[in-house]
């Protein structure tokens, strides 16, 4: 997963984006990572089309949910 699905890397930081949920085996690996001092950030992510009314053309849009302790984390 970690290597046919990454899409961005960016400096130091490292975002993996994937269409399924990891394995035991993955999670055991990422928090493994976590003990040597990386940070994840598990993001649900979801798109739809939405509209105000009958005669309103439906616009694209996107909705990102994230768990609180990763924003305490980028808010320092």
């Amino acid at each position: 997963m970690l290597l046919a699905e990454a899409r961005t890397l960016m400096a130091a930081d490292l975002m993996v984006r994937v269409f399924e949920l990891p394995t035991p085996e993955q999670l055991r690996l990422f928090d493994s990572l976590e003990h040597r001092g990386a940070r994840r950030t598990d993001i649900t992510e979801t798109i739809s089309m939405l509209t105000a009314g009958e005669n309103d053309p439906p616009v694209f849009c996107g909705v990102k949910a994230w768990t609180l302790r990763s924003i305490l984390f980028m808010a320092r």
